[in-house]
């Protein structure tokens, strides 16, 4: 690239020439890159170097109007409309990985570990997936005051965290009554056994053996 080129004096000739460079540079930039997927100086870096030495020499001009038409031939040159693209796509593509990453990084928080239903919508969209993904949901009806539930409560969790093939769920059911009335929980803790929405199985107290058995049952 010929920056020596960018003085004060700096005409239209000379910006066309140097735009046309950086242009050549840009298909240039992007044959090989195609070729070897990578190159030592980043296009983007070079496009700003020569952007920002160009506009400091049109700005140091004394006539306003040549300034104005200097500009406006420089922003419309090739070479940056490219620049110009190539920050788009890559502002766009940083937005779309941070989304992608957030979608993950929940994904992840949820998996591995007991899933709270505090209200009768978390319950609903928490069976939606189950079903959707055929997943073994086990549920866990508990109550604050349960002292079998508060006893059986780390077990559960260390399934949880063993299997992050299963959905592990857990309702209190002073906090849910419907939910706890429509599935006719009686006894605490009782878990359920669901799957693509059908009760599979069901245990009835802190029973840790018949728990996980159950559970390998319903994996096999």
């Amino acid at each position: 690239m010929d920056w020596l080129g960018l003085r004060d004096n700096v005409c239209p000739l000379t910006l066309r020439r140097l735009a046309a460079q950086a242009t050549v540079y840009s298909l240039w930039w992007e044959r090989n890159n195609r070729l070897h997927n990578s190159i030592s100086t980043p296009v983007s870096h070079t496009f700003k170097k020569i952007d920002r030495l160009v506009r400091n020499s049109i700005i140091a001009r004394k006539n306003l109007k040549k300034f104005s038409n200097l500009m406006r031939l420089w922003l419309k040159c090739p070479g940056i409309l490219n620049l110009k693209k190539e920050e788009e796509k890559h502002k766009q593509n940083t937005k779309r990985q941070s989304r992608s990453v957030e979608r993950k990084r929940k994904m992840a928080g949820e998996e591995g570990q007991v899933i709270a239903c505090h209200t009768v919508e978390a319950w609903n969209e928490q069976l939606q997936k189950g079903n959707d993904s055929k997943t073994l949901v086990v549920v866990d009806f508990t109550a604050s005051w349960c002292g079998p539930c508060r006893f059986i409560a780390p077990f559960f969790a260390d399934l949880a965290k063993k299997l992050p093939n299963v959905m592990f769920l857990k309702v209190d059911i002073d906090e849910l009554k419907s939910v706890a009335s429509d599935w006719a929980i009686e006894s605490m803790p009782t878990f359920m056994f669901m799957k693509e929405g059908k009760i599979v199985d069901k245990v009835v107290g802190a029973k840790k053996d018949e728990l996980q058995s159950t559970i390998a049952k319903h994996l096999a």
